[in-house]
């Protein structure tokens, strides 16, 4: 038995030419044959050198393709050569390309030579062919007559490859039936007709509708009977990310949407919009919504699944799935009373969350999420909830009027007691100046208990989008601690009626606090503030010692003196040229009254 080889993701790519993304998607679809072991967020996957492309397996062995001209090539006409010319050309100029590069360099390459013209997807196809069975397969089969080309032996085999479910494309179909050719006949390649007469003559014998269902018959709709049910027994839960971004602070998500629906009318009972992949504790509070709007099921489906897409932050798309922990769902039995399922029936069709949307305009990016919820609220109940349908279980009615005819009014259970369903707080949080502050709401929850915990870390279970009570627990051992409500914000100055009540009660609110800590305090004896000076006064006073300096040294400077000196001789100067000068003048009044 030989010894199976295994490749890692980058020698298949360097092998295939294909990104690491395709090769991951082929490996989940089971085209590749694979084993991987899980490192963090990503499964590194190594994959068996057998189930490669025969391309890939004589790159990978060192056979390079054999570039002799058969009898047959040489003996074909010169527009046939023509063709296999073309292609060998372009695919010698597009080797090591990408996708985008090759689509750019055919746009120019088509204006250039418009004699040599050629698409993307026959390029791809012509490479195939070439990789395979060399410029043999190149060759134009145009003038030769079907009848006589294709053996009804090789045509059956290409039905029976085409015709079936998951089948691969038109051009896998033909390389596996030329190896099937090859292989009992010993037929030439050159001599084997391409893919589009395999292709015509499928056509001819069904109709597209036909080969469509043929290849696609598992996607049917299974017909739906629901006479032995009631509305609000069974319920679906799905989930998906929404294709629009909205803002969060400075940055943009694509948000998630878990919806939960009645399985008979298709009626969206609860639904919950968030920043955050899916969770248990999104499908826990999706529940909670329907719970209290209309009582507990019998039953819960909840879908599993891989999503079509997942949006990043960047935008690039990828694969994700539900993590579901089922000791985290133990809530919904506990208040509900309801059992649930990750598998579902065959014969439960729901339309998907992107059907019943796709009339919702998408908000614009700088929408925060609390606006897009109450968006999303009134299209619904205005327009999913309302929207007729035709078919025959609903014969032209809504999911509102089916729902209301069959439906059951149920004891509705206190929202009070359902605060656990709610959405816990992602990190502990500590008491601040008026309570605990929870940043995705922007609202400050307080209770008349919390002062006396203000070192505590405490989780919080609240609905963000209404403003009932939360509830806290104990950030070590999860047992909890007490309801909280919210903490309104009132204006710096009122102005009307309405926002002086709301500082009155504000004021009220305070008081109360500073009386439950007065209250506390009653039991401690004070200390007299006269005491209090005192302890002071003894606790800072000190001793000053008289200061007794020791002058060591004189330092003198003798620029510093000099400039004193110097400062000294002008003032005497100027003293003496003043004495003169009032001499000068006392002299000049005695003379003028002599002469007088």
């Amino acid at each position: 038995m030989a010894e199976i080889i295994w490749l890692s993701m980058d020698e298949v790519c360097n092998l295939t030419g294909e990104v690491k993304e395709t090769v991951r998607r082929k490996c989940k679809r089971g085209e590749y044959s694979c084993t991987y072991d899980k490192k963090g967020k990503y499964k590194n996957y190594l994959i068996n050198l057998d189930s490669l492309p025969e391309a890939a397996k004589n790159r990978y062995n060192g056979i390079k393709i054999n570039v002799q001209h058969s009898k047959f090539y040489k003996e074909s006409p010169a527009w046939a050569k023509k063709q296999a010319k073309k292609y060998v050309e372009l695919i010698e100029k597009t080797t090591g390309m990408k996708h985008k590069e090759i689509v750019e360099f055919l746009q120019d390459w088509n204006s250039k030579h418009p004699d040599k013209k050629s698409s993307y997807s026959a390029l791809c196809k012509a490479r195939i062919k070439y990789e395979q069975f060399g410029e043999d397969a190149l060759l134009s089969k145009k003038g030769f007559k079907e009848e006589y080309r294709v053996k009804p032996e090789y045509y059956e085999y290409y039905k029976k490859l085409y015709m079936s479910t998951n089948a691969p494309s038109a051009i896998d179909c033909w390389v596996q039936t030329l190896n099937y050719a090859k292989q009992k006949d010993k037929i030439k390649t050159a001599n084997f007709p391409c893919e589009k007469t395999f292709d015509r003559l499928l056509k001819k014998e069904y109709s597209t509708e036909e080969i469509k269902r043929a290849r696609q018959y598992h996607a049917k709709v299974i017909a739906k009977d629901y006479s032995n049910i009631k509305a609000n027994e069974y319920w679906i839960i799905e989930s998906c990310q929404l294709k629009f971004p909205l803002k969060r602070g400075k940055r943009c998500f694509y948000p998630w949407l878990t919806v939960v629906k009645d399985v008979k009318t298709e009626k969206w009972l609860g639904w919950f919009i968030y920043f955050e992949p899916v969770n248990s504790g999104h499908i826990i509070q999706a529940v909670y919504y329907a719970f209290i709007e209309y009582g507990k099921p019998q039953k819960i489906f909840i879908r599993n699944m891989q999503f079509d897409s997942y949006i990043s932050q960047t935008g690039k798309i990828k694969k994700a799935e539900i993590n579901c922990n089922k000791s985290n769902l133990t809530p919904i039995l506990i208040y509900t009373g309801a059992r649930y399922s990750f598998e579902i029936p065959t014969n439960i069709n729901t339309a998907s969350i992107a059907y019943d949307l796709r009339e919702f305009i998408p908000p614009e990016p700088n929408t925060n999420l609390f606006d897009c919820k109450n968006l999303l609220d009134y299209h619904i109940q205005a327009i999913v909830n309302q929207r007729i349908h035709r078919n025959q279980l609903f014969n032209g009615k809504s999911p509102n009027e089916l729902w209301q005819k069959s439906y059951v009014q149920q004891e509705l259970p206190d929202k009070k007691y359902l605060i656990g369903m709610c959405l816990r707080s992602k990190n502990p949080l500590k008491y601040g100046r008026n309570g605990i502050y929870d940043s995705v709401t922007d609202r400050t929850y307080t209770g008349d208990w919390m002062p006396l915990c203000t070192s505590k870390s405490m989780y919080l279970r609240r609905d963000i989008y209404s403003e009932d009570e939360g509830f806290l627990y104990d950030g070590e051992d999860q047992r909890g601690l007490g309801s909280a409500y919210i903490l309104p914000s009132v204006p710096a100055l009122w102005r009307t009626a309405e926002d002086r009540e709301k500082l009155r009660q504000a004021f009220a609110w305070k008081k109360k606090a500073l009386k439950l800590t007065k209250s506390f305090l009653d039991g401690l004896e004070k200390i007299p503030f006269e005491e209090q000076c005192e302890n002071y006064k003894v606790a800072y006073h000190k001793e000053i010692p008289e200061p007794n300096p020791k002058i060591l040294r004189l330092v003198r400077d003798p620029i510093i003196e000099g400039a004193i000196r110097k400062v000294k001789e002008q003032e005497e100067a100027k003293e003496i040229q003043a004495k003169v000068y009032a001499q000068m003048l006392a002299d000049i009044e005695a003379n003028e009254k002599d002469e007088n």
